[in-house]
């Protein structure tokens, strides 16, 4: 049964636009490819560190490799397109940002991105705190009971 519905998708996506076809194909290899790199730190958690090294670096290079042959067929599938009315083109830039949101989103660099802003906000926070507690310092410190003592020994 699951045959005939691939199928029907296969042709309902032969009747629609060949970048719409090529980018559902992208999103598809990405999937996969996540898959298969999960099932790759799954069997190299045995403890080895060297294992789990190797099997990291493995999938870095997967995914490069496909990123890589991802722009080079969308820049082939563009260069294959002629559009010559400006309109045409205004309407591809969309999808291309949209392209880029969605290799970003599929890659760990971006959650990562964000757990630094947010530890470079945090950061930045404490040290406003921090000249704002020494600056209340200073200006009670003019007051305190320990200065006026010292001046009142003074003369």
């Amino acid at each position: 049964m699951a045959a005939p519905a691939t199928l029907e998708n296969e042709e309902f996506d032969e009747e629609c636009d060949p970048m719409e076809t090529l980018l559902a194909q992208h999103r598809r290899e990405k999937k996969a490819l996540k898959e298969k790199a999960l099932a790759m730190k799954k069997t190299a958690k045995s403890g080895n560190k060297q294992k789990q090294k190797e099997t990291n670096a493995e999938i870095e290079r997967l995914e490069h490799e496909m990123a890589v042959r991802h722009e080079r067929e969308i820049a082939d599938m563009k260069s294959r397109t002629v559009q010559p009315s400006s309109e045409a083109n205004s309407s591809s830039e969309p999808g291309k940002s949209e392209l880029d949101g969605i290799e970003q989103s599929f890659y760990k660099e971006v959650q990562v991105s964000s757990r630094n802003k947010k530890k470079q906000a945090k950061k930045e926070e404490a040290v406003r705190r921090m000249q704002e507690a020494v600056q209340r310092d200073r200006e009670n410190a003019a007051t305190s009971l320990r200065v006026t003592e010292m001046t009142a020994i003074q003369k």
